[in-house]
């Protein structure tokens, strides 16, 4: 009974002690060239699946770090990804990832660069929209893009968005909706 009553304290204090060793991390994340924070940002602990997000203020709380896993990754579109030390009370600055372009035109099947695209393209830009009075950004499509025909689903009601087709409105062997 006695290495019974001992075993039972030793597997109580070892319970007991991996369980501390269990801990919590937060923090914020902030914009390294304006100091503002970042919403959104996907914050992690490498080597787990644990995950969070950071709220409007750039705010993160993940809980269950173990001492094998005290890496902290942050990611966001657009920013260099950073991964630190886990520490209680985090302050971490994203540097924006500036990166060249070519021009890509995405197709259905794939994407082409646009040397290499033989079909037909049209390019709207915010300034030929802005030029045009139209209460709906979509209605500056129309007449802009070849091939593309709008109608009015409902012109009495107020927020509603037209019907776009590209090719396939006049079609007389093959539906109506768009390819």
């Amino acid at each position: 009974m006695r290495k019974l009553t001992l075993l039972f304290a030793l597997l109580t204090l070892f319970a007991g002690y991996a369980a501390a060793q269990v801990t919590q991390v937060s923090g914020q994340v902030f914009d390294k060239a304006d100091g503002l924070p970042v919403i959104g940002a996907t914050v992690s602990v490498e080597g787990t699946k644990i995950v969070g997000i950071t709220d409007v203020d750039g705010r993160f709380s993940l809980k269950g770090l173990t001492p094998a896993h005290q890496t902290i990754s942050v990611s966001f579109i657009g920013y260099e990804k950073v991964s630190t030390p886990a520490k209680s009370e985090m302050k971490i600055y994203l540097e924006t990832k500036a990166q060249m372009m070519d021009e890509v035109i995405v197709v259905a099947f794939g994407k082409q660069k646009r040397e290499a695209f033989t079909g037909s393209a049209a390019v709207v830009t915010a300034a030929e929209i802005t030029q045009q009075q139209v209460t709906n950004p979509i209605e500056a499509l129309n007449g802009k893009v070849a091939g593309l025909q709008m109608t009015d689903n409902n012109s009495l009601a107020t927020g509603t968005e037209p019907t776009i087709r590209i090719r396939g409105f006049s079609s007389r062997s093959t539906p109506t909706t768009s390819l």
